[in-house]
């Protein structure tokens, strides 16, 4: 349960800070971006991280990408308790 927990954080960390550089202009993300986003703590194939950014995607916040270096693509702003 404590590591669900700590993912929890790390995927709202993540979120803050697509939505901080989002309003800088930087719409597009590497897993390289995510990995270092996220200080190497959380692996972007972790299924809590992967089902975020599919509910993400499904809410129209973000579009998945083919490549690493085109992980994901940020649409808007994802909402606190997206």
């Amino acid at each position: 349960m404590k590591q669900n927990s700590q993912i929890d954080f790390l995927i709202g960390v993540l979120r803050a800070r697509i939505n901080r550089f989002y309003e800088e202009g930087a719409y597009i993300w590497s897993k390289a971006d995510v990995q270092k986003d996220l200080s190497n703590r959380l692996e972007t194939n972790n299924p809590m991280l992967l089902g975020a950014l599919l509910r993400w995607e499904k809410s129209g916040y973000i579009k998945l990408g083919k490549d690493d270096e085109h992980f994901f693509e940020v649409l808007g702003p994802i909402p606190k308790e997206e």
